[in-house]
């Protein structure tokens, strides 16, 4: 049986470092509304341009809702045992997850800073789908270069490109919008800056 690591829903508004994760079954987590699985959800920028990492959701993924959306996050559930040190557990869960879906090793060191620093933001609606009333990201960007993202995950990354600031912004603001909602509010979290 498949579990998730969760927290409460009244506590989504908590400092991550102040979390007091459980691990609870997928089937309860995924229809009940008292609870949030903690996703790591991270969005690749290129070092030499400042593009952003945009795929589209294929049928691989385990997260059959999405499939076909369009996303600027890399992330999944989290399985692990919950300890005292939520930051590590996010910043481990993230480093995996970005090696197994685009071959590119994140450091560690880095992603627990931003963590530690409050570099990051949660991703939350309780109006909308389903998935996004009983899942909770914690939204931050990774540095890296086109070269360094040596894999693809087969059936789970399709249809890869890089979007510009300006592209991205266009995509996110229009009706016709593939992007799924955390990418449409990262999107817009990082075109407001231009």
């Amino acid at each position: 049986m498949k579990k998730a690591l969760c927290i409460k829903v009244k506590d989504q508004g908590l400092n991550i470092k102040d979390y007091k994760p459980f691990l609870l079954s997928r089937s309860i987590c995924e229809e009940n509304t008292d609870f949030l699985q903690i996703i790591p959800y991270v969005t690749l920028i290129n070092r030499e341009d400042g593009c952003v990492f945009r795929y589209t959701r294929g049928s691989g993924g385990q997260e059959n809702r999405l499939h076909s959306k369009t996303s600027i996050g890399i992330g999944g559930h989290m399985e692990c045992e919950p300890t005292s040190d939520i930051i590590s557990m996010i910043t481990e869960e993230a480093v995996r997850e970005i090696e197994e879906e685009v071959g590119f090793k994140a450091s560690f060191p880095e992603i627990e800073m931003k963590l530690s620093r409050g570099m990051y933001h949660t991703l939350y609606t309780n109006t909308g789908n389903l998935v996004d009333k009983v899942h909770l990201g914690i939204s931050f960007s990774v540095f890296c270069n086109k070269a360094e993202m040596t894999k693809l995950e087969e059936g789970v990354i399709i249809e890869p490109t890089w979007l510009t600031i300006d592209d991205l912004k266009t995509d996110c603001h229009s009706p016709f919008t593939r992007l799924e909602t955390w990418s449409i509010m990262t999107a817009k979290r990082l075109t407001s800056k231009i």
